[in-house]
C-alpha cells in the first residue's frame, strides 16, 4: 500500500533506481504476514512483464542488512 502502485494493497518492492515489482508466491505472502510495515528487503526471483506491471515470482526474500551490520560469510 505504501508504494501506491495499485488501488488495493499489493506486496511490492521498489528498487533504488525506481522500478516497482509486484511480488507473487507463497514466500511473499508469509514474509509480508510477518512484516507488515514497509522496510528495506533483499529479494531474489524470476520477473515477467504483465501489461503495465512487472511481476516477480519470489524464490527468496529477507530483511536487508543495515549499514554497519556484520555480514555472515
Amino acid at each position: 500500500c505504501d508504494l501506491s502502485v495499485k488501488t488495493s494493497c499489493q506486496n511490492a518492492v521498489k528498487t533504488t533506481d525506481g522500478v516497482v515489482y509486484l511480488l507473487t508466491g507463497e514466500k511473499t505472502k508469509q514474509f509480508f504476514k510477518d512484516n507488515e510495515k514497509a522496510k528495506k528487503v533483499t529479494v531474489t526471483g524470476k520477473t515477467k512483464a504483465d501489461g503495465k506491471n512487472t511481476e516477480m515470482e519470489v524464490t527468496k526474500i529477507a530483511l536487508a542488512k543495515e549499514d554497519g551490520e556484520k555480514k555472515e560469510g
